[in-house]
Formats: C-alpha cells, sequence, structure tokens
C-alpha cells in the first residue's frame, strides 16, 4: 500500500517509482515495527513455555503438588501482568534485528565497499557481532521470562538476576545449552532431508497419482518442500530449545536455593535423569 504512494520517476530506461523523505521514512517505521510486533509473538510463545515449564519443574521431586491448568494458567499471567516484560523484550530485540538489516542492506548496496577490502571486512565484522548479540539477546531474555515467572519482578530486576545466575553456572549453561542447541540443530536437518527426500522420491515413481500427470521439474517443488518442512521443524524444536533452557535455569535456582539451607546438597526439585546427567557431565569434568 505504501508502495503504491510513490510517483513514477521520468527519463528512465525502466520504470521505477520515487519516493519523498516522509515516504521513506515511513517504510522504515513500518519495516521496524514488523521486526517488533514478530518479536513481541515471539515472546508471547517463549513466555507462555517458561511458565508452563516453571509449574512442571517445581511439581518434581518431594514438593507433591499438583497444577491442572498450566497453559492457560500461565497465559492469563501474561496478558494479566507481564504483557509490559514482553513488549520491553521484543523491543529491544527487534530493535536489534532492525538494525542488522539495515547493517545488511547498506553492505550490499554500497557501491564503495566493492573497491575496498578492509572497508569491507570490517563490515563484515560489524555484521557478526551484531548477529551474536541478537542471539545473547534471545537467550538472555528467555532467561528473564523465566524470572518473572517466578519471582513476578519487572524486565530489568530480572534481566540482573538472570545475569547472576548465568555467571555462577556457567559450566552448566555451556554444557546444556550447547549440547540442546546442537541437538535441535540436528533434529531439524534430519526432519528436512527426510521429508524432502520421501517427496523427491514420490513425485519421481508415482507423479500420476500425486498429480495426476507427469512432473517436468522435481527440484522445485522439493526445494519448496524442503523449506517448509524446515520451517515447520523449527516451530516444533523451538518449543524443546526454550524448555531446555528453563529446566536449566530452574536447575540453577533451586540448587542455589538449597545451597543456602545446606552448603552439600544439591537442586532439591530437579527430576533424577537430569540430577545425574549433571553429575555426570559437568561436575566431574570440571
Amino acid at each position: 500500500m505504501l508502495y503504491s504512494t510513490g510517483q513514477p520517476e521520468e527519463n528512465k530506461a525502466f520504470g521505477s517509482i520515487g519516493f519523498n523523505l516522509v515516504q521513506k521514512s515511513m517504510s522504515i517505521y513500518i519495516l521496524f515495527g514488523i521486526f517488533w510486533v514478530f518479536a513481541i509473538l515471539l515472546a508471547g510463545n517463549n513466555f507462555i513455555i517458561s511458565g508452563v515449564v516453571s509449574i512442571w519443574y517445581w511439581q518434581q521431586g518431594e514438593s507433591g503438588q499438583e497444577h491442572l491448568r498450566p497453559i492457560p494458567d500461565s497465559a492469563f499471567r501474561l496478558f494479566r501482568y507481564h504483557f509490559g516484560t514482553i513488549v520491553i523484550g521484543g523491543f529491544l530485540l527487534g530493535l536489534v534485528s532492525f538494525f542488522r538489516v539495515i547493517f545488511e542492506y547498506l553492505y550490499r548496496n554500497a557501491e564503495y565497499l566493492k573497491n575496498t577490502p578492509n572497508l569491507r571486512f570490517l563490515f563484515q565484522c560489524c555484521t557478526c557481532c551484531i548477529w551474536c548479540f541478537e542471539r545473547f539477546l534471545q537467550y538472555i531474555n528467555q532467561n528473564i521470562y523465566i524470572q518473572t515467572n517466578l519471582t513476578g519482578e519487572s524486565f530489568f530486576k530480572a534481566a540482573k538476576r538472570a545475569l547472576e545466575i548465568m555467571t555462577n553456572n556457567q559450566s552448566i549453561v555451556m554444557t546444556v545449552v550447547g549440547l540442546g542447541d546442537l541437538l535441535n540443530n540436528i533434529t531439524r536437518l534430519m526432519i528436512t532431508l527426510i521429508i524432502s527426500a520421501f517427496f523427491y522420491q514420490s513425485i519421481i515413481q508415482y507423479p500420476s497419482i500425486l498429480f495426476g500427470q507427469v512432473v517436468v521439474d522435481q527440484y522445485n517443488p522439493t526445494i519448496i518442500v524442503a523449506f517448509a518442512s524446515f520451517i515447520i521443524a523449527s516451530l516444533f524444536t523451538s518449543v524443546y530449545g526454550v524448555s531446555i533452557e528453563g529446566i536449566l535455569h530452574l536447575f540453577c535456582i533451586d540448587e542455589e536455593i538449597q545451597r543456602v539451607k545446606d552448603p552439600h546438597q544439591g537442586a532439591k526439585m530437579c527430576p533424577a535423569a537430569l540430577r545425574q546427567f549433571i553429575s555426570e557431565q559437568v561436575y566431574k569434568q570440571s
């Protein structure tokens, strides 16, 4: 719609549309709004999952608690008390993503960079740093939402507490989160490859059954199916990724609470399988 408000430009070999300063500013504003809204939706999803994981974790061990509606209660807690938290988190994440896209656009369209290797290398380093900071912000936001679900703290107070927990448990965070990301990436890749291979073999061997005629081009439909499969697999595995990070954060909090009572006692509510894994893979190696 905004594109249709431009004015056709003359004296061009090909047709083009020109925009004034107000229209360009509005396009930048709308682009940032898209990133912000997407980040809020993602943050809301992660907040609800964090709430469900938090409820599940504290039902383990000797608590004996029962919670019959974890998902509706987590959603109610989000919209009733902590919607501002995900708006702030989404704003920060959307802002970083917006700057990353703008920086990438400038890098790809700047003519003076093509003949300046040093400046091009500097732009690439900056783009890499922005991407790393974006990933870090995604991870810290997840821990903030867990902390907010537990204590009801505001965004910045929860961020301070989450950073303290991560700093005090560096070995656990690096081992579990790194292994979880590796397994999630392998799962996405395997799902995409299996579905794509199955679809490719199907359109080769049974084209008349699937499409009613012979398929001339098998590669483009397979690429589309692979892309769709990867997106769907990423959505499902993201639930596992958020859950892993949430359980890890809760384990660290549980362990700190128990160590205040008894320095020799570990996490009390931790499931036995997780306690055994951390004891064998983290504490023994460190």
